[in-house]
């Protein structure tokens, strides 16, 4: 997996804790994640992406503030899945490419 794709979804997981102000029990998830799909070196480097995307989509607020923070997290959320389907389709792409290239 590319180091932007896991930055990616370690945007949506912290927007999605922060949304629902879960971000212990999303903290857990997410190191289950990551040990499952990196090596035991790599989870503390992208647990603390995770930690500081937290940080950025979590504060207290008014509900005011609050449901302007999940407009603009919808936003942001809108922006990360177009940019993991761009590096899913490049992938894809280049694929397709090297298996045509072996036959």
């Amino acid at each position: 997996m590319s180091e932007q794709l896991l930055k990616a979804l370690m945007q949506l997981f912290a927007i999605g804790a922060g949304v629902e102000r879960l971000s212990n029990q999303s903290r857990a998830l997410v190191e289950a994640f990551l040990r499952q799909q990196l090596s035991l070196q790599q989870v503390p480097e992208y647990l603390a992406v995770f930690d500081d995307y937290i940080r950025q989509f979590q504060g207290s607020g008014d509900s005011v503030t609050q449901r302007k923070k999940i407009s603009v997290s919808s936003v942001k959320t809108l922006r990360i899945c177009t940019d993991i389907n761009k590096e899913l389709s490049t992938r894809h792409s280049r694929n397709l490419c090297r298996a045509r290239k072996k036959k």
